[in-house]
């Protein structure tokens, strides 16, 4: 007995030994502690996007059963999906299981496009669109700072997805990437901006949470496009609930390195390797000082000798 008891203490203290004690998480994290189901290689974050296609036969089916809801909802914005060459894609969003979320985009051969976002509840529901460009055009309130966009993301999340996943410890940035696709984005995140000289000055992805009034921000950067980096930011509620969002296009980095100009050192070929009419460092000219010419010599003439006088007498004056 005295055995048995001693190998269990054994095993015991061997599977304690062997475990890690578990902390507390901060306030702030960063993308690189919060993406444990991303792999090791993987240096950028973004949602699974399926061309239609590529779609599983449910959705297109769900795409073809309400493709007149969706051609009226589009055509109160503008959009008219009966003309052009309108490009579809998914955005798979884990936080949105019951919603299909679809991008629509034309290009135009002047390089503009059109892009708005559809909602296709999977049960039943309206379909929802929301404007994103107009040739190159936004709206009046850009999608992404529209407070209306802001309840209807809230109305689409669960409260229990809201708030587990808008904090350190759940799939925060996922969240946040979930809002810049409803509102038009394809954010493109990298885990670490430092590794790209592009992107070396951009902010690694964070959450915050304000240990006094509950509320969280998630904040990321995205590599639009090869010279620009926009930057979101998602401000959230104590519960989860978007409260206020933006985004803001930058320049990425770009190192210049001024090389300073250095005189050739080519050697002079010799003489007679020169072109015979060729001119070998050509004198100076100099300045010709001319002396100033002398003064005449002066002449002095000497005065005049005065007229003679000639005397009257007095008797001949009368």
């Amino acid at each position: 007995m005295n055995g048995m008891f001693a190998g269990k203490l054994l095993a015991v203290a061997l599977f304690l030994a062997g475990t890690t004690p578990v902390f507390a998480q901060s306030v702030t994290e960063t993308v690189k502690d919060s993406l444990r189901a991303t792999p090791q290689d993987k240096k950028t974050f973004s949602l699974v996007h399926l061309r239609l296609e590529e779609m599983n036969s449910a959705d297109r089916d769900l795409v073809e059963s309400r493709a007149r809801d969706i051609q009226q909802s589009a055509l109160i914005y503008g959009y008219d999906l009966a003309s052009g060459n309108w490009q579809v894609e998914q955005g798979v969003c884990p936080q949105l299981p019951d919603t299909l979320l679809l991008h629509y985009l034309e290009r135009y051969p002047n390089g503009t496009q059109s892009l708005f976002t559809v909602l296709i509840p999977r049960t039943s529901g309206r379909v929802r669109v929301i404007p994103v460009l107009h040739r190159n055009a936004v709206p009046f309130l850009p999608s992404a700072s529209n407070p209306s966009n802001y309840e209807l993301f809230n109305s689409l999340v669960s409260p229990e997805t809201a708030q587990k996943d808008s904090v350190a410890g759940g799939e925060w940035l996922s969240l946040g990437v979930c809002y810049a696709e409803m509102v038009g984005g394809k954010p493109n995140v990298p885990s670490d901006p430092s590794l790209d000289p592009a992107t070396i000055k951009a902010p690694a992805p964070t959450v915050y949470k304000d240990s006094v009034t509950g509320q969280r921000s998630i904040r990321f950067p995205d590599r639009d496009a090869a010279d620009v980096v926009k930057m979101w930011s998602i401000s959230l509620d104590s519960k989860g609930r978007v409260i206020a969002a933006s985004n803001e296009d930058t320049a990425t980095y770009t190192a210049r390195v001024v090389v300073p100009a250095v005189e050739s050192a080519r050697p002079r070929p010799p003489v007679a390797e020169r072109a015979p009419n060729a001119i070998v460092n050509p004198p100076v000219s100099r300045s010709k000082i001319t002396a100033m010419p002398p003064d005449p010599p002066s002449r002095i003439i000497a005065n005049p000798p005065e007229p003679p006088v000639k005397i009257i007498p007095e008797s001949r004056q009368e």
